[in-house]
């Protein structure tokens, strides 16, 4: 099946990566002090980024392809906002890319650094017919896992709730009345008139 690029930065993101040193094309130590914010807008995938390459530290962005020559493809050799990109980061390093070379940038190849479950497993998930494409490994999941996960879950629900009717708390400046009758009536709007009712 073919990889995207959003599986990669999935993987960058989320550091799904193995647990072996990260060396660069031209044989350089690569240490990910952070990976970096994703960007779903023009530019580069990850911005504000850290790494180290040897003992140099950077900070800048961090560009994701599947293969290295998409560099091409996508024509960021005619953008010079490319010029500051600090990681090229792809799957198969299949060309090299002048400007890269011309700017010191290292090239990370992730073919031997991704776990094989982690392809395996976005394969089966992008293949399935089923509604919810994840409903066959439920039964591999032991007890405790999934019980320790909806509480993590319920937890979390719960306390991003709670900042919600906090914020709201401090806008009608600290008054309980205001605040319940506010959080009520977004309720009486249900997910669709949620944000008319509150207001």
């Amino acid at each position: 099946m073919k990889q995207n690029e959003d599986l990669l930065q999935f993987a960058w993101q989320y550091r799904i990566l193995k647990p072996l040193p990260l060396i660069s094309k031209s044989g350089k130590h690569i240490e990910v002090i952070k990976q970096g914010e994703l960007n779903r807008d023009a530019g580069a995938d990850f911005f504000n980024a850290k790494i180290k390459v040897d003992d140099v530290t950077l900070a800048g962005n961090v560009e994701i392809h599947v293969n290295s020559s998409d560099w091409l493809k996508h024509k960021h050799q005619k953008d010079k906002s490319y010029d500051n990109i600090i990681l090229h980061v792809v799957l198969n390093a299949d060309k090299n890319i002048p400007q890269n070379v011309n700017n010191n940038v290292e090239v990370l190849e992730l073919k031997e650094l991704l776990p094989d479950h982690f392809i395996e497993n976005y394969e089966k998930l992008v293949g399935s017919k089923t509604e919810l494409p994840c409903q066959n490994q439920l039964k591999d999941v032991n007890e405790l896992k999934a019980s320790s996960w909806i509480s993590r879950m319920a937890i979390e629900r719960l306390e991003s709730k709670t900042e919600v009717i906090e914020k709201l708390f401090a806008n009608f400046n600290n008054d309980f009345t205001q605040t319940f009758y506010a959080v009520l009536l977004k309720n009486f709007g249900f997910k669709v008139n949620a944000l008319p009712f509150e207001f």
